[in-house]
Parts: structure tokens; C-alpha cells; sequence
């Protein structure tokens, strides 16, 4: 049996985003579990997770993402794949592609990109953990348990890689960085990656403006540009940067999902643009169906 721990951190109801990233985890693993700090739910919540076959798992908040899969550990423990996934992604393209990559790369420990800052290690926003490996990452929670927030990098996403590495297991990265490079690529180099084909954004990368109409100017190359805009239409309310901009985020959902162009010339009206140019972001696939904005 595989399964996916996805740990989540909100106020108030479940984020779309959140949403349409689990949903396409489901049709890869056999169980996913969306792990998320204590709180009342609507009612649409539980229908959606229902109908999407998503478990819930609510717990305190304390140890980070980690801390959240350390609760559930005896949910994941015993299986024979568990990957580890977080919400400070945004999903823009299907995932399966990825996933099929992790799989056959015959890793124990893999991730889609690695880094050296700190010292050498798979990145935990999206981690694959294989066969016998399973069990010892489990040990290796009961062994830690839930830290301070200020030690889970260094004890955990550090650590464990660096554990394991010493220990004769096999880990890596799909997009691995170079050697004495300690640049961290899924903030510096987004844009390089997503052209490799890496499926994910970073929040922090995403929630800033100016981030955000560099990757619009080619919203054609995406195949989910829409899923950026739901995003940053959802944190509108506290983020004073984004406010302006909700007319033109607006405009842009309708175009995704009505397939017509859009003059960059309406970007510049916003002082978002520096040069006029014609944005084809029409085409990009199926839209995927929001109810709560």
C-alpha cells in the first residue's frame, strides 16, 4: 500500500489550492491524508474531502510539517511507499508525470530538488520514501519526535538525509543542484526549473507581485496558470501588495476559462508590465471547479 501525508497549515476553510493538489495526489497513491491543525470545519469541507476521498487528520500545531506527519506516523509506518508533501507549493500542472520519474528512479529517499544550504539534502516540500526505507524513517520519528520549530530543519530535512546517506541509502533529486552551489533553485531559479518541467511553486515566490507577472508573461508555456490565480485571489485580504491587482487577477481567471487573448497593454494600465506584448493564455487545459471564493 502507498499513501501521502500532505500537511497543511490554515485558518478557516481548506485553500482551493490545497484542494486541487490533493485531489491529483489521490489518483497517485492508494490513501491520502490531509493533515492540518485543529479547527472547526464547514461543512463544505467534509462533503469535498468525502467526495474526494481525502482523509482528514486534525491535530496541534507544533513541529512544523514535520511535527504534523509525526502524529499520523501510525498511519504511514508499516506501508511500502509513503511520500510527504506540503502546502508551501502551489500544484500548476498535473503531477503524475513526476511521480512516475520518483518511482523509477530507484531511489530509497528522493525528492523532486535538493540543496546545500545547511549542509546537503532533499528538499521536504515533496518527499518519496521507498520499501525497507519506510520503516526507517519511521524509527528515525520515533527517535525525534516533535521539536521546536527552530531545529526541524536541522534535525529533520537535514538530517534524516544526512542520517540515511550515512547509512547506505540510496537518496537524490529529480532536478539535483551543483555541486558547492548552496543557492536554494525553488526561489532563485524557479522560472529554470518549472522550464525543466517541475510541476510545483513556491508560495513565496508566487505571493509576491512582481514574482507573479514574470510568470504570467508566459502563462501559455503553463499548463494550470489558473491555480496561481486562485491563489493569490484567495490571500488577497491580507496582503495589501496583492489588493490592487484583484481586477486584473480577475480578468485573467475568466480568460483561462473562456480560452480568449489578452493584451498585455491591460497589464501596463496596472503598472505590472513594462513592455506591451500579447499574452495567449487561452488553451491551457480543463479548468478545475472552485465553489468557495
Amino acid at each position: 500500500m502507498n499513501i501521502c501525508c500532505f500537511s497543511s497549515y490554515a485558518i478557516g476553510c481548506i485553500p482551493n489550492y490545497v484542494k486541487y493538489y490533493t485531489e491529483e495526489l489521490r489518483k497517485h497513491f492508494d490513501r491520502v491524508i490531509l493533515v492540518t491543525n485543529e479547527r472547526p470545519l464547514s461543512s463544505h469541507d467534509n462533503d469535498w474531502a468525502m467526495r474526494s476521498a481525502i482523509d482528514i487528520c486534525l491535530v496541534k500545531n507544533e513541529g512544523l510539517d514535520f511535527g504534523m506527519y509525526y502524529k499520523i506516523r501510525s498511519e504511514w509506518g508499516a506501508c511500502d511507499e509513503v511520500a510527504f508533501a506540503n502546502d508551501s507549493c502551489i500544484l500548476f500542472r498535473p503531477i503524475g508525470p513526476t511521480i512516475n520519474r520518483l518511482r523509477a528512479s530507484g531511489l530509497d529517499y528522493c525528492g523532486i530538488t535538493d540543496n546545500r544550504e545547511g549542509g546537503y539534502h532533499v528538499q521536504s516540500y515533496f518527499l518519496l520514501v521507498r520499501g525497507k526505507c519506510v520503516d526507517v524513517i519511521r524509527r528515525s520519528f520515533d527517535r525525534i519526535g516533535v521539536l521546536p520549530d527552530a531545529d526541524v530543519i536541522r534535525r529533520y530535512e537535514i538530517g534524516m538525509s544526512r542520517r540515511l546517506s550515512r547509512g547506505g541509502w540510496t537518496i537524490g533529486a529529480l532536478w539535483p543542484c551543483k555541486r558547492g552551489r548552496g543557492l536554494n533553485r525553488t526561489i532563485h531559479r524557479a522560472k529554470e526549473l518549472i522550464d525543466m518541467g517541475m510541476p510545483v511553486i513556491k508560495r513565496k515566490v508566487s505571493g509576491g507581485i512582481h514574482k507573479y507577472i514574470g510568470l504570467m508573461q508566459e502563462a501559455a508555456y503553463y499548463d494550470r496558470a489558473g491555480i496561481l490565480i486562485d491563489y493569490l485571489l484567495e490571500i488577497h485580504e491580507v496582503s495589501p501588495r496583492i489588493q490592487p491587482t484583484i481586477p486584473l487577477m480577475s480578468a485573467l481567471r475568466c480568460t483561462l476559462t473562456h480560452g480568449p487573448q489578452l493584451n498585455s497593454s491591460e497589464l501596463a494600465v496596472h503598472g505590472v508590465v513594462d513592455t506591451p506584448r500579447t499574452l495567449n493564455i487561452g488553451g491551457l487545459g480543463q479548468t478545475h471547479e472552485f465553489h468557495d471564493l
